[in-house]
């Protein structure tokens, strides 16, 4: 029933003699030592006057290429019985390297030349094309031989598989030599090069590849016959290298390469002449222990006999009971190396009842990942008598994938494991089952831990929600304490206002007290207003509305103008206000006067309300040597800040701490103001403190590149400081006298008295109307009766029709008269808008009285000329 199978080694001879791990070192290591040794031939060779000839290479290339044809052949061979498409492949790269060399040899020995009647020059153009095609397809082919048995699958019939891939082969070989023959090669040879002939380099460098993939291969698979391809096709690429070294025909690395090439094609011979002499050995200890046997299976076989007969009628019961469980039986006789399986294992395999597969072919139906799995059982099992349990991936014979557990028992005769035997079982639904078990755990684990992950992030989430909440508590808080403070603030002088104008109300007073209740209220006024164009300030600042200037700006002049403010205050405290100029400064800078004097009042002012005791400095200086930043120290011997406090500093609608607001008052912006401010100059404002002994405020600008003639040394030098503000055109509110016509558009009527008496105080007729629409009709009316009004001040926000409205319809008619806006709106972009509108110009409530007389002056002047 089962076929004897050829050993190729010892017990093991069915598994290609498996080698241990010391057995492939030693073997790797003499591959390096053959390979090495060959090539220290070079300097023997390079030094060489040596040359043969012609008849001597061509007969050594017929001899190489019969032998390699005989190893290609034993090779496909060898496949046939087998099944093994790795030494298919090995087999048809020989053969053609073998057939291309004999064809190369045939073409240059010169007697095949009279034999056949040609002529030497015209079959020369030929010799080269077998030399190179030969060479490069044995390299290609080696080069696909350890993947082609992976990507093909398994092998069904070897003999007719290898009729049709040598077929293929071998019409490939032709038509690339053809090709070969018909293309014009280039020049093979250059004698004035270190690498004289790179086609040979290139051949070599294929080889090299191709033998780290066979190295890598007899380290996994320890066959015995990859050992010997793998050292040949070592040996073929040291001949390569030497061969590209080869300056001329016949000369020391031309018959050396060729050489190389004989024992190439001699090694796979040798390894099969050791293979028939351990095949012979095991056959003969085979033989003796069959004699020995003999004697013992005569006296077993009646009662095998009897016991078969016994056991017909329980067999078909077990086939049966075998079918339905998908379980078989198998054994391997070591002594005969007949395979047997029973009905199930070949229902399992999907494989005819009439063939019985070899040894070789029933290990390839495992994945080719997992059959050293299986030969590695087989032989501790061999080794030791110990059994072994596996389950392994597998395909059948008609491809399907499928699961089988292996079950493995040794049997013994004394010392020496005779059998194998087993189950053999399909698996493939409990492992699939299995499987599906495993993927469900794991995606059970994938769910647990995204649910963990998403705990996690619902936990931070929730903790920057809590965190989000605290912050919108305290922002919450500290705008309710900031609105409380700016109502302190907005009440404080406005019931000094609203207080004095009672007092001013009683006949009784005298002229003394009202002219300090008025002053009283004025000064009171003035500080309702800073307040008011504090929060205007920052609210431009943090819409982004807000500008600064770059122009020349004289600075002494500017620090002197806050010191003589802020003198005024000091000197009510009872402290020093100092000024201190560290020389060399520039006499002017580029940034905004407006914007920093600004930020010194409130700097200085701060440090003038924090200070009971000692006084105030302001140090000027520039920062650094050649500096283009400008540094002004406000130094103060104050309260101080602590560390808590300085944190909270800058931070809009606070101050230090509500004790501070309550002893001192302030709204808690003129700082962050001011920090803004200087961020838009270039700079930025630092702070350093300590609570009980002072504070000093660094303002640092940039103020633009400084030339070094126009520093001062001395404030001798400062041209520009001047005891008092210069003049700039203004106009005395105490002793202007103007002459005209002026229309006032308001509607509010406290407003248009107090606008309506200083017009006239100035010598103004004046007409007052109470909206926009009326305005727009006495100014029309007045142009049709010749007498047009001189300046039209208009309200911009009005009952029926607003100041925009009646401005524009006053130019659409036609309407060339100066017209002024006189509007409480004072945000960014409010002056323009007005200009766009039509309006001459632009005047801010509540108005200064010298400015806005100013400003009609210039009308009237311009109407005059």
């Amino acid at each position: 029933m089962g076929s004897s199978q050829s050993v190729s080694g010892g017990n093991l001879g069915i598994f290609e003699s498996v080698y241990n791990s010391v057995q492939i070192r030693n073997r790797l290591c003499a591959l390096v030592l053959v390979l090495v040794g060959l090539l220290m031939f070079y300097p023997l060779l390079a030094g060489g006057e040596y040359r043969s000839s012609s008849d001597f290479h061509a007969a050594v290339e017929m001899v190489g290429s019969l032998i390699g044809l005989a190893a290609g052949v034993l090779l496909i061979m060898r496949f046939c019985v087998m099944g093994d498409r790795f030494q298919l492949y090995i087999g048809l790269a020989f053969f053609v390297n073998g057939a291309e060399d004999l064809a190369h040899g045939v073409l240059a020995f010169r007697y095949t030349h009279a034999w056949l009647g040609l002529d030497p020059g015209a079959v020369q153009q030929f010799i080269p094309g077998t030399y190179v095609t030969g060479r490069i397809l044995f390299g290609v082919i080696l080069l696909l031989a350890p993947f082609m048995p992976v990507w093909m699958g398994r092998s069904g019939n070897p003999r007719k598989e290898a009729k049709l891939i040598g077929l293929i082969v071998g019409l490939l070989t032709i038509a690339v030599t053809v090709l070969a023959f018909m293309l014009p090669l280039p020049k093979f040879v250059f004698p004035d090069r270190f690498i004289s002939r790179p086609v040979d380099l290139i051949s070599a460098m294929i080889m090299a590849v191709a033998l780290s993939l066979f190295i890598l291969r007899f380290r996994k698979q320890r066959e015995l016959l990859v050992w010997w391809v793998t050292l040949s096709i070592g040996i073929h690429m040291v001949g390569q290298i030497h061969m590209s070294f080869s300056k001329d025909l016949f000369d020391p690395f031309f018959d050396f390469a060729h050489l190389c090439k004989v024992a190439g094609y001699v090694i796979p011979l040798v390894g099969f002449g050791l293979y028939q002499i351990d095949v012979a050995k095991s056959l003969g200890e085979a033989r003796d222990a069959m004699r020995n046997y003999a004697h013992s299976v005569g006296i077993a076989k009646d009662h095998a006999e009897q016991a078969i007969v016994d056991s017909n009628a329980k067999g078909e019961l077990l086939a049966q009971m075998s079918e339905m469980a998908h379980v078989g039986g198998w054994e391997i006789d070591l002594q005969t190396m007949n395979i047997r399986w029973s009905e199930e294992v070949f229902r399992i395999h999907e494989v005819e009842l009439d063939r019985q597969p070899g040894i070789e072919e029933a290990i390839n139906y495992y994945t080719e990942e997992v059959r050293p799995t299986i030969r590695q059982a087989v032989e501790h099992a061999i080794a030791t008598g110990e059994g072994f349990d596996l389950q392994l991936p597998m395909v059948t014979a008609k491809g399907r994938d499928i699961w089988v557990r292996v079950l493995g028992r040794a049997e013994k005769m004394g010392e020496r494991v005779i059998r194998l035997w087993g189950a053999f079982q399909d698996v493939t639904q409990l492992k699939l089952a299995t499987l599906k078990h495993e993927e469900m755990l794991g995606d059970l684990k994938e769910a647990k831990g995204m649910a963990e992950e998403k705990a996690v992030e619902l936990a931070n989430q929730a903790n920057l929600l809590a965190e989000a909440q605290a912050m919108a508590e305290a922002a919450s808080a500290s705008k309710s304490e900031f609105l409380a403070n700016m109502s302190h603030e907005i009440r404080t002088p406005m019931t000094a206002i609203l207080g004095y104008a009672d007092l001013l109300l009683d006949p009784n007073t005298s002229p003394e007290d009202q002219r300090n209740y008025i002053q009283t209220v004025k000064r009171n006024g003035d500080h309702l207003l800073t307040i008011i164009n504090d929060i205007l300030d920052l609210s431009k600042i943090e819409s982004g509305k807000l500008t600064v200037e770059s122009i020349d700006t004289p600075l002494i002049p500017v620090v002197m103008d806050v010191e003589s403010m802020m003198r005024v205050r000091a000197t009510e405290r009872n402290i020093d206000l100092k000024i201190d100029f560290e020389m060399p400064l520039p006499q002017t800078i580029q940034s905004d006067p407006v914007r920093l004097r600004q930020i010194l009042m409130n700097l200085v002012g701060n440090a003038v309300k924090f200070t009971k005791k000692g006084g105030v400095c302001v140090r000027v200086k520039l920062d650094g040597e050649e500096s283009n930043f400008l540094r002004i120290d406000v130094i103060d011997s104050g309260i101080g800040l602590s560390q808590d406090q300085l944190m909270r500093l800058f931070k809009p609608f606070q101050q230090a701490d509500s004790s501070t607001t309550r002893r001192f008052g302030g709204t808690g912006l003129g700082l962050i103001i001011s920090q803004r401010l200087a961020h838009m100059l270039g700079g930025e404002i630092q702070v350093t403190s300590k609570e009980g002994v002072g504070s000093t405020f660094s303002v640092i600008i940039k103020v633009g590149a400084i030339d070094e003639s126009e520093l001062m040394h001395d404030l001798l030098d400062n041209s520009t400081r001047v005891a008092e503000a210069p003049d700039d055109g203004g106009v005395n509110a105490e002793e202007v006298l103007l002459n005209g016509r002026v229309l006032l558009a308001e509607d509010n009527p406290v407003n248009q008295k107090l606008a309506t008496r200083i017009l006239e105080k100035a010598g103004l007729t004046v007409e007052t109307v109470e909206n926009g629409k009326l305005a727009y009709e006495m100014a029309m009316t007045s142009i049709s009766g010749g007498q047009a009004f001189d300046v039209i001040l208009m309200d911009m926000q009005m009952p029926v029709m607003d100041g925009y409205t009646a401005t524009r319809k006053l130019r659409h008619s036609g309407y060339e008269g100066a017209v002024i806006a006189l509007t409480a709106h004072a945000m960014e972009g409010d002056r323009e808008k007005c200009i766009d509108a039509g309006c001459d110009d632009y005047a801010t409530k509540p108005f200064d009285k010298q400015k806005l007389l100013s400003i009609i002056a210039e009308r009237l002047v311009s109407v005059e000329a």
